[in-house]
């Protein structure tokens, strides 16, 4: 308990500051679940440990890499990114463990990999997925403003909504069974009598 309550008050204050300015939206909170968004910076639950502990070891990978915080303006709307690591200051890579290696990239890495080059102004991103065993595999990512563009307008709905205190509508997607917010977009109450399905099948007769 005690470990957990330093973790979480050590990754809590790193938040802090980015969270009261809704003018600077990192590209992460753009391209993810705009509720999930939402409630991690106006009503966030306390993260576990080990959520903690893989978010301090992400930030110790990003400092290892060098890694620097670039940021895209359109207005009074600010984009942040921090890409992994650029190599000859030319080619962006983003590195992300998997259990299993894909056969395309992702379109959410495909996203962020895309605010990175107009972040940095670079023409092409290197996306590479590692698993556990070392195995990897990696694609490339060309520059597309059809995708910046959605991400930006994502980045401006946030922006506004964080700003009026309205919660966003609800995105159902596979990523909500494991979503640490489930209960509040999908409230459940679960009947542990058996008597239900005794009645739809007979089995009670």
């Amino acid at each position: 308990m005690i470990i957990n309550e330093k973790l979480n008050q050590i990754f809590s204050d790193r938040k802090k500051k980015a969270e009261l300015d809704f003018h600077n939206i990192r590209v992460e909170e753009a391209i993810q679940c705009t509720r999930l968004s939402y409630f991690d910076r106006m009503e966030p639950i306390e993260d576990i440990t080990p959520q903690i502990i893989n978010n301090l070891v992400r930030e110790g990978f990003l400092n290892l890499m060098k890694s620097t915080e670039a940021k895209y303006k359109i207005e009074d709307l600010t984009l942040v990114v921090t890409p992994d690591l650029v190599l000859d200051g030319e080619l962006i890579a983003n590195f992300h463990l998997v259990s299993i290696l894909p056969d395309s990239v992702s379109p959410r890495d495909m996203l962020f990999a895309n605010a990175c080059l107009f972040a940095l102004d670079k023409e092409l991103a290197i996306v590479v997925y590692i698993t556990p065993e070392g195995t990897h595999t990696q694609f490339f990512v060309g520059k597309s403003n059809r995708m910046f563009e959605q991400v930006v307008r994502r980045a401006r709905i946030l922006s506004m909504l964080l700003e009026e205190r309205k919660k966003p509508v609800i995105e159902p997607s596979p990523f909500c069974i494991g979503c640490k917010y489930n209960d509040r977009c999908f409230p459940q109450q679960k009947d542990k009598s058996p008597q239900l399905l005794e009645d739809l099948f007979g089995t009670n007769k």
